[in-house]
């Protein structure tokens, strides 16, 4: 590619570029014969060789699968993070309930919580979307200096509410819980 390179600033900068673009997007084999610069046309026809591989190796993937690389699916990921500073607690701040709207149509895949230290098993955190609580079913969880992956497996549509709700019920320090929601969904 050094020959490329020399050839793309010799050439000025504008002639190489438009050159290379229209080899690459038109009739590759033929734009490659008029490249006037040898380093380039071999350059292209090395890369020209890679994708044919590449195409290659994704016609065995087909044929050992028994289906097109391109059904293949993919997961797409998104996290919902819930944070807050709750006020000590028996004060206006010492709950909250914060909102998203989940990306997409898919399944919540994990929660992972993190009750800092001190909390004591004084700070409170249910999860919800839409009008279904699920973790946990009923109730609150509250532990202290931990941090919890729950493995869930619930469905939710595009843009429901994913929600949280906290409280503090520690009458003398103020605590920040976090609370992260794994959404996915396959992707072809």
């Amino acid at each position: 590619m050094a020959g490329a390179g020399k050839f793309l600033a010799g050439a000025g900068l504008g002639a190489g570029v438009t050159a290379l673009i229209a080899a690459l997007t038109s009739k590759p084999a033929q734009a490659a014969e008029n490249l006037p610069d040898q380093e380039v046309r071999q350059a292209l026809a090395t890369v020209l060789t890679l994708l044919g591989n590449v195409q290659s190796q994704l016609n065995q993937i087909e044929i050992k699968l028994g289906v097109p690389p391109e059904a293949l699916m993919t997961t797409e990921i998104q996290h919902l993070v819930f944070s807050q500073i709750l006020l000590a607690g028996g004060v206006a701040g010492s709950a909250a309930k914060i909102y998203d709207d989940a990306p997409f149509a898919g399944m919540i895949k994990e929660v992972k919580i993190h009750w800092p230290d001190r909390c004591n098993g004084l700070v409170g955190i249910a999860v919800w979307h839409g009008t279904t609580q699920f973790l946990p079913k009923t109730g609150f969880l509250a532990l202290n200096n931990a941090i919890v992956p729950y493995v869930i497996n619930e469905p939710i549509l595009d843009a429901e509410k994913v929600w949280v709700d906290m409280y503090n019920q520690d009458a003398v320090f103020p605590h920040q819980p976090t609370v992260t929601v794994r959404v996915e969904r396959e992707v072809a």
